[in-house]
């Protein structure tokens, strides 16, 4: 199910990035997970398969994952330019 994936994806994400020290490893998180082929782009992929009552709430989630993945790499990126 695509909220399990969600899940999966939330978890590797922070896992990467409690990891990353340099400004080449946030480079590749963020194609790993932002990029065109990135993950978070294949769950939207995904939301097509999903059912019609469930697409709103998937659609939701995505988006707040989205979001709170953005957040953290965009920090975590200027604390490592700073450095």
């Amino acid at each position: 199910m695509l909220d399990d994936k969600i899940k999966k994806v939330s978890k590797d994400f922070n896992e990467d990035i409690s990891n990353a020290k340099s400004l080449k490893q946030l480079d590749d998180i963020r194609i790993k997970y932002f990029s065109r082929n990135g993950l978070i782009t294949g769950l939207f992929d995904e939301l097509k398969n999903v059912s019609k009552e469930e697409k709103p709430s998937a659609g939701k989630s995505l988006n707040e994952l989205r979001n709170t993945l953005t957040a953290q790499f965009e920090e975590l990126k200027n604390v490592v330019e700073a450095s």
